[in-house]
């Protein structure tokens, strides 16, 4: 079942150019309540990558943090985990002095998106990272550069919903 982007609030931008410190992200994703969400890099205006937020999230933006935090320009730029550093790797890769200041993040909140089933958005947000990438593989004729791997199988997944778990207790009654 294709995502309802009608229910999503407009997309917002955060440019790693105007701040020092990684964690200024974090800060940002909580100040506009964003826990569940969809979102791309940018550099240099190009769109390079997109993902999705992880489940185990114990702050907001974890994910996006941890991945800019890698790029050199921050004050104190992000060592002592490997985690996320697969983005900067590739970035480096096409643009070796990768730099924060060519970074643009771009968020879909999915917060408060009536998610098939409730305790897994997940299967929602794959399908929306799916669909961001088709839509991209559309445009350009290829996956954005920087993503690894396609998100096809997400639409393909069997799924009970919510409604049809519900359904299925009430006729047991």
């Amino acid at each position: 079942m294709p995502i309802d982007w009608n229910q999503i609030p407009t997309p917002i931008y955060f440019d790693c150019a105007k701040h020092s410190d990684y964690v200024e992200i974090s800060h940002w994703m909580r100040q506009h309540q964003v826990r569940r969400y969809t979102y791309a890099w940018f550099y240099d205006n190009n769109l390079e990558y997109i993902g999705m937020s992880c489940d185990n999230a114990r702050r907001y933006g974890d994910r996006v943090t941890r991945e800019a935090g890698h790029f050199p320009g921050w004050n104190n730029r992000l060592k002592e985990t490997t985690s996320g550093k697969d983005i900067y790797d590739t970035a480096s890769e096409m643009y070796p002095l990768a730099h924060k200041d060519n970074l643009l993040l771009k968020v879909w909140n999915f917060t408060h998106y009536p998610f098939r089933v409730s305790t897994r958005p997940d299967f929602d947000l794959e399908i929306a990272e799916d669909e961001l990438i088709e839509s991209h593989k559309k445009t350009y004729e290829q996956m954005p550069n920087w993503n690894k791997r396609d998100m096809g199988y997400a639409k393909k997944r069997a799924v009970v919903t919510d409604n049809t778990f519900d359904s299925l207790i009430l006729i047991q009654k």
